[in-house]
C-alpha cells in the first residue's frame, strides 16, 4: 500500500467514525422527540440549537419523570452518562490536530490538556482502535433506541407541577378562581365579564 493509500485510510478511518456519531447523535433526537411529543419540524429546530450535553440533559431527565420502572431508568440514566462521558473522544477527533499513519491506515491525535496543569499526551488510533470505537458508538446507538422507544410510550404525569406551578403562578395551570378567557378569539373578553 502506498503512503497516499494510507493517508486515504487514515481519513476514511476518520470520516466513519464521524458519519457513526452522527447516526448515534440523529437516535438522541428521536429521544428527545419521543420524550417531548414534539413533531419532526419542531424537534429539528429543538435540537439543532442544544448541544451534545444538553439534550443527554433532557433525556436523562425525560427518563426520570417517565413511567419507565425504576431498574430500567438507571441503566438508560447510565447510558446517556457513559455517552456524555465519552463525548470528549469525538471531540478529539474533531478539535485536535492530527497526523496521518505512513506506513498504516492510523491517526495520531496530538492533543492538549491545560486546566491547572500542562500536558500533551499523543493519542494513537490505528484501525483496531477505530473498530473497537465503532462497537461503542454502536451499542450506544442501540441503547438509545430502545430509550426512545421506552419514551414514545411512557406516560408522564403532570402532577409533579403542581407546587413548581402554583409558586409561579403559571397559566401553564390555571388558576380555577382566575377569570377564564372567552372561547371567542374575536372577543377576548373574560366570559365573567359578557
Amino acid at each position: 500500500m502506498t503512503s497516499d493509500q494510507h493517508a486515504k485510510g487514515s481519513f476514511a478511518l476518520v470520516g466513519e467514525f464521524l458519519h457513526r456519531w452522527s447516526q448515534m447523535e440523529q437516535t438522541l433526537h428521536l429521544c428527545v422527540s419521543a420524550g417531548t411529543k414534539l413533531d419532526a419540524l419542531m424537534n429539528t429546530v429543538v435540537c439543532a440549537n442544544l448541544t451534545i450535553r444538553e439534550k443527554l440533559n433532557i433525556v436523562r431527565t425525560l427518563v426520570d419523570i417517565s413511567s419507565i420502572e425504576d431498574a430500567l431508568k438507571a441503566d438508560f440514566k447510565k447510558l446517556l452518562r457513559d455517552i456524555g462521558d465519552y463525548s470528549t473522544v469525538r471531540n478529539m477527533l474533531v478539535h485536535d490536530p492530527f497526523m496521518i499513519g505512513e506506513d498504516a491506515p492510523a491517526v495520531y491525535f496530538m492533543t492538549v490538556k491545560a486546566k491547572g496543569s500542562f500536558d500533551t499526551p499523543g493519542v494513537l488510533f490505528d484501525e483496531a482502535s477505530f473498530r473497537a470505537e465503532y462497537r461503542k458508538i454502536k451499542q450506544f446507538t442501540s441503547g438509545l433506541e430502545q430509550v426512545a422507544v421506552w419514551l414514545e410510550n411512557s406516560s408522564f404525569s403532570p402532577d409533579r407541577l403542581d407546587i413548581p406551578m402554583r409558586i409561579v403562578n403559571s397559566p401553564a395551570r390555571p388558576n380555577p378562581r382566575a377569570r377564564q378567557p372567552s372561547s371567542d378569539p374575536n372577543n377576548p373578553k373574560s366570559e365573567r365579564d359578557a
